[in-house]
Formats: structure tokens, sequence, C-alpha cells
């Protein structure tokens, strides 16, 4: 408990912070930046994310601050953690825009932002992270870690007790420098007030395995193209406004879930082989374990 120490600055062997799951208050400590990784989640640290964090941040590579009580904007100097591979900053209540000036981050892989409230577009810069795989917008699954330091799955009586909902507003569509990007394993943003419609071209998806965008706003033909996508295992487009009809190219059966309810979908359900199906991972909830 209590706040966390000024004079661990002064520690000049310290690489990795990891307090994570305490009972940790008042805010996060600028020097945290020159830190290789620093873990401070599900922790009761408030304020906002210091600036100075993007300052000689030359060796970040894992920066998680999730589950805390962060307000104000995601700070742009973050675009100037070169190293940096797993941002994850759900479950606060920041606000404002994801900054542009993440783009710069050509090593990122992970970058989650979900439960917070945030607006605007979605930067289109996120597209120049070329090895970007995990990008969550949204989440309506709600985990916390455990007494024993796992991450559980919450309930939906537990969640409304404990008021926990998803706040995060975007404006427009997904950028087509997302959808293309090559790395892209999973797109989660599902009720995030997302529209717009698929790009007919859409086939760099290769690497696709997992893609949330129900309950948004998005029009158009359904997407049959993501039958190209040969390792896509989840997809949820429900409560859309997609129109037309399924194709046969659609792998569902080798999928762990396939929803699209709540659309405007018409003709036949296609008849799909079960037999050249490969062996897809089994869905636990949890975003990181897929």
């Amino acid at each position: 408990v209590g706040e966390i120490p000024s004079s661990l600055s002064n520690v000049k062997s310290l690489e990795v912070l990891n307090l994570a799951g305490n009972g940790i208050n008042g805010s996060v400590p600028s020097f945290v930046g020159r830190l290789r990784g620093v873990y401070l989640s599900y922790n009761l640290l408030g304020g906002a994310i210091p600036q100075e964090i993007g300052e000689h941040c030359g060796q970040l590579d894992h920066l998680d601050l999730s589950g805390n009580l962060l307000m104000q904007a995601i700070p742009g100097s973050l675009g100037n953690c070169s190293e940096l591979r797993m941002i994850l900053l759900h479950s606060n209540s920041l606000e404002d825009v994801i900054p542009a000036e993440l783009g710069r981050l050509r090593k990122l892989e992970v970058l989650d932002v979900s439960r917070n409230t945030l607006g605007g577009q979605v930067p289109m810069e996120l597209g120049n992270c070329t090895e970007l795989s995990v990008l969550v917008l949204s989440n309506l699954f709600s985990s916390v870690p455990d007494v024993n330091g796992t991450v559980r799955d919450l309930g939906v009586e537990q969640m409304v007790s404990m008021n926990i909902d998803e706040f995060n507003y975007f404006e427009g569509p997904v950028p087509v420098e997302i959808m293309n990007l090559p790395k892209l394993r999973l797109l989660w943003a599902p009720r995030a007030n997302l529209e717009g419609s698929f790009m007919s071209s859409w086939g760099k998806c290769d690497s696709l395995e997992m893609l949330n965008l129900a309950q948004n706003d998005f029009t158009g033909d359904f997407p049959n193209q993501l039958g190209g996508c040969k390792n896509l295992h989840f997809l949820d487009l429900s409560a859309n406004n997609f129109t037309g009809v399924l194709a046969e190219e659609l792998p569902v059966p080798c999928m762990t879930v396939f929803d699209v309810s709540g659309n405007v979908l018409s003709g036949p359900i296609p008849q799909f082989s079960v037999g050249l199906c490969a062996l897809v991972p089994s869905w636990s909830g949890n975003l990181f374990e897929t």
C-alpha cells in the first residue's frame, strides 16, 4: 500500500518494476519511463500518465498501467519509446483520443485501450505499426485478477454490481491502414460506435484469427471476403446493419464463434463441409491466451 517511493529512481540497476495487484495509490512516477518493463496494473493509481514518461525511454518495451484510476489523455510522448512492444491501458478513466504519435512505434505488438472514456477517430497512423498483432479498442468482457493472481471473467451479476461498463465512443470507421496490417491477429472493438463498410479489396488477412466488431453501425454488403482469412476462427459481426447473403467460402464450421445475428441478411444458409478444418485454439474469454 501507499505511494511508489521516489527513492526507487536512484536504483541505477533497476530494469523491471512489477507491483501489480496491490493497493498502491498516488500517481505514476515519471522515472518509470527509464525502465525496461513497468507492471503497475490493478492498483489505485490516479491522476494523469505523466508526459515525462516518454522522455529517456529508449529501453521501455512493456508498459502495463491497466486497472487503475488514471485520468486525462494518453500522452503522445509515448510515441518516443521506440522499443515499446506492449501497451496495456485498459480499465481506467482515460479521456480524449488515441494519440496519433503511437504510430511511430514500429515494434508495437499489443495495444489495449478498452474500458476508458476515449473518443474521436481511431488514428490511421496505427497502420504504421507493422508488428501490431493485437488491437483492443473496446471490450465487453470484464476481467479482474483473482486472489491467486490469475485473471478471471466476471459474471453479468458481478459486472452490474460493480457498475463496470464500456465507455469508449469512437467516430467513423476502422481505418483501412489498420485493416491492412500484415501481422494483425486480433481486432476487438465491440460496441465502440464504429461505422462504415468493409473494403471489397481487403485481402491482407492471412494472420487474422479473431475479429469482433459486434454492436456497431457497419453497413453495406456482408464482408464475404473474410472467407480468404484462412486462420480466422472467431468472428462476431452481430448487431450491425450488414445486408446481402453469406458466401459458401466462409469457413463457418472451422470457427469457435460465428455470430452474424442482428443484421439484415437474406438468402439460404450455405452448406459447409467440416472435413477440412484445421485445429484451432479453444476460446477461454482471455484475449491474450488465444
